[in-house]
């Protein structure tokens, strides 16, 4: 859905995939926009007419996140098939495929668009070449899977955010842990161990809410 921020109004919806939206990225210079969608596809978009003027199709399994690169030449996806593809915003074409570890969450292009990371539900993040496929750096300060990640302007640092409300902030050559940050949660340290006949997103929750020790959950 498209919104008009200054009068807080809907403009319009775009419609086409067949299953929930996961992420959306604005191209930088604003002329379009990606969806990445559980139906498996991603759709690049132009928001003045609402039409879909490209379906980009290649992952197995669901899409789970979009980012376009700071030139905007190129567009990376990441999906709960392991995969990150880079695909060519010209024609479409998807010029380099990555085998990550497992379900993926979140990616993020580096400042000067030569690097990706990636995390999700194996609780680390990788930063990878784009020129050759080669993961650089392997960062495994989550103790819970990573749903988000952003580079520092600078490009030296690396934010990833967590399942469990977590935010580290991460030194990307030597993966180091430089600083944590931890909202308080009047949750938080209960350690509920005995609730039964929780559904997944009920015991996220409580995950989320600090109400039950990440670790102990998985057990």
């Amino acid at each position: 859905m498209l919104w008009d921020v200054q009068a807080r109004k809907h403009r319009k919806s775009l419609l086409g995939h067949t299953k929930f939206v996961w992420s959306v990225d604005w191209h930088p210079d604003g002329s379009f926009l990606a969806s990445a969608s559980a139906d498996q596809t991603i759709r690049l978009w132009d928001p003045q007419t609402g039409d879909c003027h490209r379906i980009l199709e290649g992952h197995s399994h669901q899409v789970t996140s979009v980012t376009f690169s700071p030139m905007g030449d190129l567009l990376a996806s990441i999906g709960d098939d392991g995969e990150i593809k880079l695909w060519r915003v010209a024609d479409g074409k998807c010029i380099l495929t990555i085998q990550d570890s497992g379900q993926l969450r979140a990616i993020a292009f580096s400042p000067d668009g030569q690097t990706i990371a990636s995390g999700g539900l194996d609780k680390t993040v990788r930063i990878w070449d784009i020129s050759t496929g080669k993961c650089l750096q392997i960062i495994e300060n989550h103790t819970d899977p990573v749903l988000s990640l952003v580079f520092s302007p600078d490009g030296e640092q690396l934010a990833s955010g967590g399942e469990a409300g977590i935010l580290h902030l991460s030194d990307i050559h030597t993966g180091k842990c430089l600083q944590t940050f931890k909202s308080d949660s009047p949750y938080r340290g209960m350690n509920i161990t005995q609730a039964k006949g929780l559904n997944q997103v009920q015991r996220a929750t409580l995950v989320a809410l600090g109400a039950v020790n990440n670790d102990d959950e998985q057990q």
